[in-house]
């Protein structure tokens, strides 16, 4: 035999293993090979796309400041040369001369310019000034920063050599502007500053792009670099959209659930099945109608804010629309009823505008002025009475003009009323409305520009001049319009992450809220991929989208401006998505670890209850701690009573819900939860007809203790107090009802006869349905409200923050504050207990940042009050819209329970053997050494008597008592009379209990040794000993179970209906082969591994695990969460297994 033959059949026994690793890792590597790299290419693309947008931006910045001509300057050019303060002396140019660093200080510059003046009529140039002009770059780089993820900048001046531009070279002691970059980063881009595009340079955590910029109508060249941290550009790269990231997270909480589900299904039947299975079955279906719980909520919520989030943004579009039009209205209206016709061609082209207002005038920028003898006509002002305005919005409008103005078919201003002293007039020709408006088919256009004079956005309404364009053969245009500063701004409050932007139908930004941003921006650019954006602006008619907009999803909607233009403007209502995604991740995550762990915290309740109720009977650790909730035949009205107290707290939980906050009604559910494991372990361990008498009573004093106390004491604010006492009054009375057994007129053996004569044979359907209805309440319920405590709670914070100091102040301001997220902002009322116990669900966190905490750091705090402004039971019923898809959705869970619960109960209870086996169709012969006692925990003196073998070999001697012992013949007492004079009990019972069986096993050996030779077969041997540890069997053994049964080893418990070993004794017989026949158990255990679920098993986590460590790795930011919410799963799973494995000895 070869040295590799041991080898070899190891990788056999793991075959599915291995090809499953494989196949893993050819996935992976396509993956990382291949898609990634696309991505980076995709992503590049993004960058580049805004780093285009940012090279618009420079040339726009450069070109204000080259054409920016302050007062201050425009009187020092006055002072210096007289005739150019003639109203008739214009700009013709401005061309730079020079573009200098200040003192050898980066970002402070210095432009050399050259101005030409004319003269209206005059071809030649008067006179040229000569001047400089200083500004800092960092005022550009603050916005650009602010408008995108570029935090490196670059700037250069290209020095030409020669004639060729093509050899220009860019020198580090001419650098304009080097921002967060290091020094060996500005070499490397001072050599390759050629590069157009993307650039890496070793040991650099920077990724840079790059482009040579031509300033405008100038000579110079810039070599422009933005950079970007690598890390980020990885992480965007392999970046998992939260939807995508939480459906991974549900596949992966399904893999790991799916190890404890497919065990009793594709288990070989050489494979052991045990109680401890049956438990994390149970346990994993509650987990896993909680997960579809959690992920059907946390996408409803997230789906119904997006549509009040349509429903705010439509708001806020509308009314900048409505406003936007009126003003438009309004201006237009005073224009044709003020202004006198022959404007245009009087003495004095341009003028100062004014608003007269009873005995005072005011300035259209609201600043009163008393008159004065400075105000005359000689002046060049021109009054207008504005009596007819009577609505004080309309003076409101008026307010923000800033001029009407004419130009003459070369764009020279001829005509102008200005609010504020003009600078030198100019030609306007280089302006887009200009150039748009020598269109023929265009003769009305509406567009935003950046005022250099006013340093803020300007809209310009314009339209051909039809008197002045009459008459003439030339193909240019003389145009008239409006110059306006917007008035909808200030009649708004827009809650952070909401934006508007108004756009032309290229997609160039015309206007918007943020400002701190520019107008150099095109929206196409900026989003990638977005072919619905594009749509909208070729006129499809789309109003709700979702767009990808510098690297963040916002929700939009879109409404082409109302305002009469013959190129229309949209405008883009915005909300950054990204809270919203982060609030889903959050909650998804939060919410199904907290179900485990509530349903973790319910099995360790059982357990405690158990335990007391039991002790002294039973071990700590004893498998009998769960039979309770196992089927019993004899329980039937008990199952349909607990039934019906889970519809009732059912029903009471969700109603509590509606109708009060999201603290209260999960501490309410949390209570329910408590006090129903409290109930079954009463109801269902008890055999006692005066307990069924009282029972309504036991209820009351429930509802009492468990429910009314405790929240009192939540209404005074001791929450923690409140928990201590509900599991205080709990073992109290569990303390109380444990001693059944022993109360005044009760004989307790008859009960259970009586109980026994209940036995009607199996009851499932009504055992399923108490079942069903018991996980329901626990991983339905909770995990239900839970998730709406968490949405309600973070949004009900977010808008304590925004709606409570920003209520509007002014008249005028109607419609001020604009909805957040779905909040109604108004303070609505809601019934809540505790008043200061909002923090706890705060606390409900498994280390993740609440998403609401980043958010309020944004704004400015003032007195909070603890109000609601939005409540679930809005959301949530929607005026009824929603209460179909629930009942829908609970039916189909519902029903998924009951299917999954019938399913697995079938295969680990043998129905229908258990059936047979009460009409006497089992055993075909009884086994002389069975014991039909009725065996319960809660034993007395008569149990234990009866728990000794007799000695029915001896067919003249049926009844005879215990066999004596052949070693000790002598005996003074029979084991009949043992623990007579024990009146007090100081033998605990269970140790009394193992002190008889030990007996019996004693004296009993040969007689059980001759019972175990007499099995068939091996293979019988193996299912019995499987058999005895815990009375559960592979369901693909059950043609040997039912050989056993029909040789009397197994039976039926005549109280219970389950299968049973033949008697106590025998049972701990089989279990004693663990130490008395090594080589049986070790044949045994052997015999059970390498089955069909270890072959399966292996794989299944190594998919898992793979599919969790590859999200760590591409979703490095949500790190942390993902480690957290995949560790977990597998790890409160394992948790709950080897907490409920107690071993089979």
């Amino acid at each position: 035999m070869s040295l590799l033959t041991p080898f070899f059949d190891k990788l056999k026994s793991h075959n599915y293993s291995i090809i499953t690793a494989i196949i893993i890792g050819i996935i992976t590597g396509i993956y990382l090979l291949i898609i990634v790299p696309n991505n980076e290419i995709k992503e590049d693309a993004n960058n580049l796309a805004v780093f285009k947008g940012i090279e618009r931006q420079l040339k726009g910045f450069f070109d204000d400041k080259v054409k920016e001509i302050s007062p201050e300057i425009r009187d020092s050019i006055i002072a210096k040369n007289r005739k150019l303060g003639n109203d008739s002396v214009f700009i013709d140019k401005i061309e730079i001369v020079r573009l200098d660093r200040v003192d050898s200080i980066r970002k402070k510059l210095q432009l050399i310019r050259k101005i030409n003046f004319k003269k209206n009529g005059d071809l030649k140039i008067i006179a040229t000034v000569t001047d400089t002009v200083q500004f800092d770059l960092d005022e550009f780089i603050k916005r650009v920063s602010t408008s995108s993820n570029f935090n490196s900048f670059f700037i250069c001046p290209v020095t030409l050599s020669g004639v060729s531009e093509k050899n220009g070279k860019c020198l580090a002691k001419d650098v304009l502007i080097s921002q967060n970059i290091n020094l060996k980063d500005e070499d490397s881009l001072c050599f390759y500053n050629r590069n157009n595009g993307n650039i890496t340079f070793k040991k650099s955590d920077k990724r840079y792009y790059t482009s040579q910029i031509k300033i405008p109508d100038t000579n110079f060249t810039l070599f422009v670099a933005a950079g970007i941290s690598s890390s980020y550009f990885q992480s965007n790269v392999q970046f998992i959209k939260p939807n995508l990231l939480i459906f991974s997270l549900l596949l992966i909480a399904i893999l790991f659930l799916s190890i404890c589900f497919i065990k009793p299904v594709v288990s070989s039947y050489k494979e052991r099945l045990s109680q401890m299975d049956l438990i994390t079955v149970a346990f994993s279906t509650g987990a896993l109608i909680a997960l579809f719980v959690i992920f059907g909520m946390v996408g409803f919520w997230k789906t119904t804010i997006s549509n009040r989030n349509k429903s705010d943004l439509k708001q806020l579009v509308e009314h900048i629309d409505l406003s936007f039009k009126n003003q438009i209205d309004t201006l237009q209206h005073w224009k044709g009823n003020q202004i006198p016709n022959d404007i245009n061609g009087s003495k004095f082209p341009y003028r100062k505008l004014y608003l007269v207002s009873d005995s005072k005038v005011s300035m259209i920028n609201g600043d009163s002025i008393v008159d004065s003898i400075s105000f005359s006509p000689k002046n060049k002002i021109l009054k207008l009475n504005a009596k007819s305005f009577n609505k004080a919005d309309s003076l409101e409008q008026i307010k923000c003009l800033d001029s009407y103005f004419w130009m003459d078919k070369g764009g020279l201003l001829t005509a102008s009323l200005n609010k504020d002293n003009i600078s030198f007039p100019r030609k306007y020709n280089d302006r887009k409305y200009f150039k748009l408006l020598q269109n023929k088919e265009i003769d009305t256009i509406l567009t935003g520009v950046f005022s250099r004079e006013s340093d803020e956005y300007q809209w310009i309404y314009a339209e051909k001049d039809v008197k002045k364009n009459n008459g003439f053969g030339s193909e240019k245009s003389a145009i008239k319009g409006i110059a306006f500063r917007e008035h909808f701004s200030k009649e708004i409050k827009l809650p952070p992450d909401t934006d508007y932007l108004l756009v032309d139908r290229e997609g160039f930004v015309l206007m918007q809220n943020n400002p701190n941003k520019n107008l150099y921006q095109n929206v196409l650019s900026g989003s990638h991929n977005n072919l619905v954006l594009a749509s909208i602006l070729a006129g499809c008619n789309i109003e709700n989208f979702r767009m990808d907009y510098e690297g963040n999803e916002y929700q939009v909607y879109a409404k082409k401006l109302s305002v009469p233009t013959d190129l229309p403007v949209y405008i883009l209502g915005m909300r950054n998505l990204s809270y919203l995604d982060y609030l889903s991740l959050f909650t998804f995550n939060n919410a199904f670890l907290i179900t485990v762990l509530y349903g973790f915290l319910i099995v360790l309740f059982t357990l405690i209850y158990s335990s007391l109720f039991y002790s002294g009977r039973l071990g700590l650790f004893s498998r009998h701690h769960f039979y309770y909730l196992f089927p019993d035949n004899s329980r039937k009205e008990e199952y349909q009573n607990l039934f019906v107290i889970n519809i009732i707290c059912f029903c009471t939980a969700l109603a509590v819900f509606f109708f009060s906050s999201p603290i209260t009604a999960l501490y309410f559910c949390f209570l329910i939860g408590i006090n129903i494991t409290f109930i079954n372990i009463i109801v269902l361990n008890i055999r006692c007809s005066k307990f069924e008498n009282s029972l309504l009573k036991f209820y009351l004093l429930v509802i009492f203790l468990g429910f009314v106390f405790p929240l009192l004491l939540l209404y005074k604010d001791q929450l923690y107090l409140s928990f201590i006492f509900v599991v205080g009054s709990h073992l109290g009375l569990i303390l109380y009802y444990r001693n059944w057994r022993n109360w005044k007129d009760i004989d307790s053996n008859a009960e259970i006869a009586n109980a026994v004569a209940k036995n009607k044979g199996v009851q499932r359907k009504v055992y399923l349905k108490f079942l069903t209805s018991g996980l329901i309440n626990y991983f339905v319920v909770f995990p239900f409200i839970l998730v709406c405590a968490f949405y309600s709670n973070e949004i009900n914070d977010y808008a304590r923050y925004y709606c409570s100091p920003s209520q509007p102040q002014s008249k005028f301001a109607k419609h001020k504050i604009i909805s957040a997220y779905g909040c109604d902002c108004k303070p609505q009322t809601v019934f809540e207990l505790g008043k200061n116990n909002e923090g706890v669900i705060h606390k409900l966190n498994f280390g993740f940042e609440q998403p609401t905490m980043s958010e309020v750091n944004k704004y400015t705090f003032k007195k909070l009050h603890r109000n609601f402004y939005i409540k679930t039971n809005t959301i949530l019923l929607n005026g009824g819209s929603n209460l179909f898809y629930f009942i829908l959705c609970f039916t189909l869970i519902l029903l998924l329970t009951n299917a999954l619960l019938n399913y697995y109960s079938n295969r680990f209870f043998f129905y229908e053997l258990m059936q047979a086996s009460y009409e006497g169709y089992y055993p075909c012969k009884k086994n002389l050494f069975a014991n039909e006692y009725i065996f319960i925990p809660m034993v007395n003196d008569e149990d234990l008597t009866n728990m000794i073998q007799k000695d029915m070999t001896n067919p003249s001697s049926p009844d005879a008592e215990s066999v004596l012992d052949p070693n000790c013949a002598d005996r003074i007492i029979p084991l009949e009379k043992v623990f007579e004079k024990d009146n007090n009990n100081e033998v605990l019972p269970f140790l009394k209990m193992e002190f008889i069986l030990n007996s019996n096993l004693k004296n009993f050996d040969k007689a059980y040794l001759k019972i175990w030779d007499s099995i068939p077969n091996t293979e019988m041997q193996n299912v019995l000993y499987d058999f005895a540890q815990d009375h559960f069997l592979n369901y693909k053994n059950k043609d040997i179970l039912m050989q056993l049964m029909d040789l009397g080893l197994i039976n039926h418990d005549k109280l219970t209906g389950r299968l049973k070993v033949m008697s106590y004794s025998f049972r701990v017989y089989i279990m004693s082969k663990s130490k008395l026949d090594t080589e049986f158990v070790k044949q045994f255990e052997d015999e059970s591994k390498n089955g069909t679920y270890d072959k399966l098993k292996l794989p299944i986590l190594i998919i898992a695990i793979s599919f969790l460590v590859l999200l760590m790795y591409l979703n490095k930011d949500s790190y942390e969460r993902v480690m957290i919410m995949g560790s977990s799963i597998g790890s409160v799973i394992l948790l709950v297994n080897k907490f409920l494995d107690f071993g089979k000895s």
